[in-house]
């Protein structure tokens, strides 16, 4: 029974270590020895296409694009994105851009309503929707989609502003037929934490790797596009709409491609305290999505898309619990083992590292110590988020934290 005990022990650590220094080597491996230009956005993007805000005879050439803004209590932030999307190079008889507000209870709406009257933005096609209701972000996006005609359409958030050639570059990349969906680079104000820095940074670096191998897994719901006529319709209780959508549509055979060359800067800085219920709902949203998408685990038509679901989200979900259960596994077998009385006390001072970092974030200028907090604050933020999921306690309606 010990023999079994410390088997499964010992996978787990491989598993913890596997997922946190072992794929991403691998992955960057991987995508470096990647040949097919398709998946390489670095090289595809590179055209000598500059627009420049004049209109010429390459503007017939370029596709209709429907950009849909779910809004809800947005007021600090509509009329800057207002303004940001009338400075979009991108022809305007062929850039639709509807907002729908999902009963809003602040001056969201007479505000954009304010800004659209300003002579700078009369040249946009904006269509607004007022939902006097708050149904929830899922109802809202799916009306929207199935309301839209243009081949490509994009989702952003309110909060979001656009690197000024976002559209055109998107338009350049769907001529590629291989292409399903297509996401930006997110981008974070000065005033983020040096932790929340670190980790996005990290999965920048990830989610180029993985399209390099056919597909991200998910992308930042800042800025996205994707082909109209690939959109499955979310379930009401969907949580992580920015995850389903495009998994949803590399499940049909297409790339979902990431292109370093359109960027979507994040206004809002949330505190800690709001940080952390956005990441539980995340958890819980990863949870749910490994569950409705565990096809995709076993798919042999997709090994890439297999190899890095698992490696990456599906594991990151295990994660909380894996550290919990080998903690608990290595103190019991410490009793009468060298070996895990080693790998205990190893633990043991990593989570005090961790603990330590947590409560002295603010007083502490290591950046070591800053991204350990934002790491541990993660991890108990993914394992509440499960726990709750798994317990039926959250729901797909959207509040805004």
């Amino acid at each position: 029974m010990t023999s079994i005990i410390s088997l499964i022990t010992l996978s787990m650590m491989i598993l913890i270590i596997y997922h946190h220094a072992i794929y991403p080597a691998l992955l960057r491996r991987l995508a470096q020895h990647k040949k097919d230009k398709r998946s390489d956005i670095a090289t595809a993007i590179k055209t000598d296409f500059k627009r420049c805000y004049e209109v010429n005879s390459d503007d017939e050439y370029l596709p209709e694009i429907t950009l849909i803004l779910p809004a809800f209590n947005e007021e600090e932030t509509i009329a800057a994105k207002m303004a940001n999307l009338a400075c979009l190079d991108y022809p305007a008889e062929k850039l639709f851009i509807v907002i729908g507000c999902d009963g809003c209870t602040d001056n969201t709406l007479p505000i954009l309503l304010h800004c659209l009257e300003q002579p700078e933005l009369k040249h946009l096609n904006v269509k607004v929707n007022n939902f006097e209701q708050n149904r929830g972000k899922i109802a809202v996006i799916n009306e929207l989609i199935n309301q839209s005609t243009s081949p490509i359409v994009g989702l952003s958030d309110i909060s979001a502003l656009l690197s000024i050639d976002a559209l055109s570059q998107a338009a350049i990349q769907f001529t590629d037929p291989t292409i399903g969906v297509l996401t930006s680079q997110y981008q974070l104000t000065p005033g983020c934490s040096t932790g929340e820095k670190s980790y996005w940074q990290y999965q920048s670096s990830i989610k180029y790797c993985e399209a390099a191998l056919g597909a991200t897994m998910g992308v930042h719901g800042a800025l996205y596009f994707f082909r109209r006529t690939l959109f499955t319709p979310l379930a009401s209780d969907t949580i992580n709409d920015d995850f389903m959508i495009p998994m949803q549509i590399v499940q049909q055979g297409y790339q979902a491609a990431y292109n370093t060359e359109i960027n979507a800067l994040e206004l809002e800085v949330a505190d800690t305290s709001l940080d952390h219920l956005r990441r539980r709902r995340i958890a819980a949203g990863n949870l749910q999505q490994l569950w409705r998408l565990k096809a995709m685990l076993i798919d042999r038509k997709q090994i890439a898309v297999a190899f890095n679901f698992l490696s990456g989200k599906a594991l990151r979900c295990l994660m909380p619990f894996l550290f919990i259960l080998t903690f608990i596994a290595s103190a019991w077998l410490s009793i009468n083992s060298p070996l895990f009385m080693g790998l205990f006390i190893l633990q043991i001072i990593g989570y005090v590292m961790c603990i330590f970092s947590c409560l002295y974030a603010d007083k502490i200028h290591s950046e070591l110590f800053k991204t350990l907090a934002y790491i541990a604050s993660g991890y108990t933020a993914n394992l509440i988020g499960s726990v709750r999921y798994l317990l039926k306690l959250d729901k797909g309606h959207w509040t805004k934290s």
